[in-house]
């Protein structure tokens, strides 16, 4: 914030005057050490001025979301995407990983370990596939959870769930029309 107003100074006069610097907590303030000048201009005399310089330190935080697309799926090998999107200010490393209570599901994630910069997204691919084919039935539904844990000390992780409903390969109805029972 500059002052609401001029200063006016008599020749060989000194005053004083509040500045303040309030830099937005996102990711476009970037973390880390900025210089800046200031300088003043003698209107009276026009090109006479006076320079000074400091260092602005901006305080460096974390901050992250994520988003798992689609929320549930009717196959037995399904992709989702997870999106990462940095909301610090500052570069940050992230672990991913998935799993389900009843171990009935593969994963495979593109990068188990990644580092996005400040104010970036990143989509990483997550294919889940049911481990046994059902073969006559009805469709069994898994939940599974996908998470994000932040490599910085103190952050916490981050969890979705989504679903992947695995289709029997023969429905029970068709059974019935050849007069066999499950």
């Amino acid at each position: 914030s500059f002052p609401a107003q001029s200063l006016y100074l008599t020749p060989l006069g000194r005053d004083t005057t509040p500045l303040s610097f309030h830099p937005p907590r996102n990711s476009r303030s970037k973390a880390g050490q900025h210089p800046f000048e200031i300088r003043a201009v003698a209107r009276a005399q026009g090109l006479k001025s006076v320079a000074q310089q400091g260092v602005l330190h901006i305080t460096p935080f974390s901050t992250f979301i994520i988003e798992l697309n689609p929320q549930r799926q009717k196959k037995r090998k399904a992709k989702y995407d997870l999106t990462i999107e940095n909301k610090g200010n500052l570069a940050a490393a992230y672990r991913l990983d998935a799993r389900d209570r009843e171990e009935q599901l593969n994963y495979q994630i593109s990068q188990k370990q990644l580092t996005i910069q400040a104010g970036e997204k990143q989509i990483v691919p997550v294919n889940v596939a049911a481990r046994k084919r059902t073969i006559v039935g009805t469709a069994q539904s898994l939940q599974f959870e996908v998470q994000v844990q932040p490599e910085e000390e103190g952050q916490m992780a981050q969890r979705l769930t989504a679903e992947l409903v695995n289709p029997a390969l023969l429905p029970p109805w068709l059974l019935g029309l050849f007069g066999l029972s499950t």
